[in-house]
């Protein structure tokens, strides 16, 4: 049986780890949820797009995806918003494709 609450609790520690500026936890029960702040690189200011996604856990994670949504978004349209969303929903579906045959991304 797997102990979906270690295998997150495991992987905050290492997100918290990589990205020590980027990442902020909100809450741990009763699901973790956090948010990550994102920002393009090699770009001057003016052009510079940053984001902050914030995800959750679902009880089941990570056999079921997370929840995402992008909380505050610069230089991106609402448009781009949508279709940047839409590009990290099939991201995820393409990752648990991979976790679901046994192979890791």
């Amino acid at each position: 049986m797997t102990d979906y609450r270690e295998e997150q609790t495991n992987e905050i520690e290492v997100l918290e780890s990589m990205y020590p500026t980027e990442f902020t936890l909100l809450h741990s029960e009763p699901q973790h949820s956090f948010t990550l702040d994102v920002c393009s690189q090699n770009s001057d200011e003016n052009n510079e797009v940053s984001c902050q996604m914030q995800f959750k856990y679902t009880p089941n994670y990570p056999d079921e995806a997370p929840r995402f949504e992008i909380n505050e978004c610069d230089n991106l349209d609402d448009s781009q918003q949508h279709r940047l969303v839409e590009l990290l929903k099939e991201q995820v579906r393409i990752v648990h494709r991979f976790i679901k045959l046994g192979l890791h991304y």
